[in-house]
């Protein structure tokens, strides 16, 4: 449903962004996501940033990413419904 990517070339010349963060807009529409599942969206992206001795790094998918995002959030995500067990 969305990404968070370091940008690259033209654009990271231009914004002097760090990360660019984008959602799918069909995937957003087509499922209905309420504003507190955008939210959970946004926060699942931001915890991808990572700021490292002043240099820009991706996070990849970890467990204690999701275990804060699922403490704050729940199940949000039909897709963290199958690790919904183990969290338990």
């Amino acid at each position: 449903m969305g990404r968070c990517n370091r940008p690259s070339g033209l654009l990271r010349h231009f914004s002097h962004a760090d990360f660019v963060i984008w959602f799918a807009a069909n995937n957003c529409r087509d499922v209905a996501i309420t504003r507190w599942q955008m939210e959970a969206l946004i926060f699942h992206e931001l915890k991808h940033a990572k700021m490292e001795d002043g240099e820009a790094v991706l996070v990849p998918h970890e467990w204690e990413g999701f275990a804060e995002e699922i403490d704050r959030y729940g199940f949000w995500n039909r897709g963290l419904k199958p690790i919904a067990s183990a969290v338990s």
